[in-house]
C-alpha cells in the first residue's frame, strides 16, 4: 500500500453500527492528515503539532465513547478492549512527547504502526463489540454521548 492510500477509509471496515463506524472513519481523516504531512515533508512544526494532538484527542475521545458505551452494555470483554485503548493513547503520548522533545519519531513506520493496530482493532476488537450489540439484542442503547 502508498502512503498516499495508507489511510485511506474502505467500506470494508465497517463493523455495521453508523455511530462507531463514523467515528472511526474520522479517525481515518485525522490520520490521514497526520500522515499527509510527513510523506510530503511539510515537516513545519506547527502543523505537526497540529496533527499530533488532533490524533491524541480524537482517540481519546472516540474511546471515551467505546468504553462508555460498553459499560452501558455491561460487555463481558470491557477491561480487554479498554486495554487496547489504553495502549494506544500511550503510544499516542509517547509519540506527542518524544516530538515535542526533538526526537525523530514522524517516520513510515510510525504510520505503518498506527495503521496496522487501528486496523487490528476495528476488525476484530471492535467487531467482537458490535456482535455482542446485535447478539444480545441492544441496539436502542447504542446512541453514544
Amino acid at each position: 500500500m502508498s502512503d498516499d492510500t495508507l489511510f485511506e477509509w474502505s467500506e470494508s471496515y465497517r463493523i455495521g453500527h453508523d455511530i462507531i463506524d463514523g467515528e472511526h472513519r474520522y479517525l481515518f481523516s485525522v490520520l490521514k492528515d497526520f500522515a499527509d504531512a510527513i510523506t510530503t515533508g511539510d515537516f513545519n512544526k506547527y502543523v505537526l503539532i497540529h496533527n499530533l494532538r488532533a490524533l491524541r484527542d480524537y482517540t481519546e475521545t472516540h474511546f471515551s465513547n467505546e468504553e462508555e458505551l460498553m459499560l452501558r452494555i455491561n460487555y463481558e470483554d470491557y477491561q480487554q478492549h479498554r486495554a487496547s485503548h489504553l495502549y494506544l493513547s500511550q503510544q499516542v503520548r509517547q509519540l506527542e512527547e518524544d516530538f515535542n522533545n526533538g526526537k525523530p519519531v514522524l517516520t513510515h513506520e510510525t504510520l505503518k504502526f498506527l495503521k496496522d493496530w487501528l486496523l487490528k482493532h476495528i476488525l476484530n476488537d471492535d467487531i467482537k463489540l458490535a456482535q455482542y450489540i446485535n447478539e444480545q439484542n441492544i441496539e436502542k442503547l447504542f446512541s453514544v454521548g
